[in-house]
């Protein structure tokens, strides 16, 4: 007895090797740092896609209650080394890169870049930095193998290259940090069977939204083409001296002169067999496709439209709360 797992018909190809979809397939199209830095570089929307969900989830910060002494110093401390602005930067980047990280920085007393780091030891004065990197500078060097560890499976050590500005590398071009020094932040989660082939943890949010992304863009880029064509002006005229450099010349001069007349006289000065007519084109229905285009990617980016285009809610009864109201939760989440 024959089996199908699903629904066939040789008649129609459904389900057969001459099926169409039969031909279609998923695969994720690698990128370089570079590339995701040209589509976080180049156009309003992916930069948008980008800082929006980080300025919203840093921008109050948080609030803190207790003792009033205690409170002050801690947030002159979190002033002092610039925590929001670190963890705002941390996170956009991670959502760029897929990987970024803090990397923490204590006194020279509580061990080796590469020794974990014993928290109950330090005392006031010890941190000394909080530095902002990103994935391709810092790799997963190795992971921890103990089954019997609370955290197996996870990240043991790192290995920096750190660089600065102009592209020249550190001193001490390479380190090795315990993963206890070292703060991960990731764009979107890597499925196992991934995370176990590469020495990164995340994805880039450019990753499984580029194409939506693509074709928003292109969208735009098309309706603003298409708008240069709306009106063209349609000259008949005799062109048997095309072919010679001369005739070709004379029939240049000759418009350029009507198309000059025309603009300072608002009038169009035409030859005994010439004829002139406009042609209009009508783009109805374009504004339809472009708005699509944007839900779509509000969609794939899980930003609302209201947010991500600064536009009020659509429709009769229609104020975009539970639009935002979901949004926000999914960035306390």
């Amino acid at each position: 007895m024959l089996v199908n797992d699903g629904l066939a018909n040789i008649v129609a190809n459904l389900g057969t090797a001459k099926d169409k979809a039969s031909a279609t397939t998923w695969y994720v199209r690698p990128h370089t740092p570079e590339q995701f830095e040209a589509m976080y570089r180049s156009g309003w929307l992916g930069r948008k896609i980008i800082d929006i969900p980080v300025d919203d989830a840093t921008r109050r910060w948080r609030g803190w209650t207790g003792e009033e002494d205690f409170v002050e110093a801690f947030e002159a401390q979190e002033k002092r080394f610039g925590v929001q602005a670190k963890c705002a930067a941390a996170k956009r980047w991670g959502r760029l890169y897929g990987s970024a990280a803090i990397i923490v920085g204590v006194n020279p007393r509580l061990g080796e870049p590469s020794e974990p780091l014993d928290v109950s030891k330090m005392r006031p004065g010890d941190l000394n930095y909080l530095h902002v990197d990103v994935g391709p500078r810092l790799l997963i060097d190795t992971w921890e193998a103990d089954i019997a560890s609370p955290l197996f499976g996870q990240p043991k050590t790192y290995m920096y290259r750190p660089v600065v500005r102009g592209g020249l590398a550190a001193l001490g071009a390479e380190v090795r940090i315990h993963a206890s020094r070292v703060l991960p932040f990731v764009g979107a989660p890597l499925p196992p069977m991934f995370a176990q082939t590469t020495n990164t943890w995340g994805d880039s949010i450019f990753t499984a939204i580029e194409d939506t992304l693509n074709t928003s863009g292109t969208v735009s880029s098309v309706i603003a083409s298409l708008l240069h064509e709306a009106k063209v002006d349609v000259f008949e005229v005799d062109l048997s001296g095309i072919g010679t450099p001369d005739g070709e010349a004379r029939i240049v001069k000759r418009f350029q002169l009507a198309n000059m007349l025309k603009a300072i006289n608002n009038a169009l000065l035409l030859g005994k067999d010439e004829k002139y007519h406009q042609r209009t084109y009508q783009f109805g229905g374009l504004s339809d496709i472009h708005i699509r285009a944007m839900q779509e990617i509000s969609g794939a980016a899980d930003i609302p439209v209201t947010r991500l285009l600064g536009q009020a809610p659509a429709g009769l009864q229609s104020t975009g709360e539970s639009d935002l109201r979901n949004y926000y939760e999914t960035l306390c989440s």
